[in-house]
């Protein structure tokens, strides 16, 4: 019975147009979003970054450790108050996180373009 009623709303929502919108939209962000954290991987293997799988995945590693410290930063800030958490994370953005990763390497581009890849102008 309650999977019955499950399914009923499943139909409901899909059955609704700006649902259906925000469903899609959802689903060619994650995509977008997949794509993007596939193809850095390759990207920072090979030339002119050429890092090991350790390095990029130190990298990825950083984006789950951003997820989880985002819920429970929201817990200490129900906890102790917006300003007693976010003072010490501002005097701390000074400081920079050194993950063994070497100074002379180029730094990451925000886009990926393929023609400047390739040294066409």
């Amino acid at each position: 019975m309650l999977l019955g009623r499950h399914f009923h709303r499943w139909r409901q929502h899909l059955s609704d147009p700006v649902l259906l919108r925000f469903y899609l939209i959802g689903t060619m962000l994650t995509n977008v979003f997949i794509t993007v954290f596939n193809y850095s991987t390759f990207r920072l293997a090979g030339a002119p970054y050429h890092l090991g799988p350790r390095a990029i995945s130190v990298i990825f590693l950083s984006y789950a450790l951003g997820i989880v410290s985002s819920s429970s930063g929201r817990k200490m800030v129900d906890r102790f108050g917006r300003w007693m958490v976010l003072d010490p994370w501002r005097m701390g953005c000074g400081c920079r996180a050194d993950f063994g990763l070497r100074y002379d390497r180029p730094a990451v581009p925000l886009t990926f373009d393929s023609h400047k890849q390739a040294g066409h102008a």
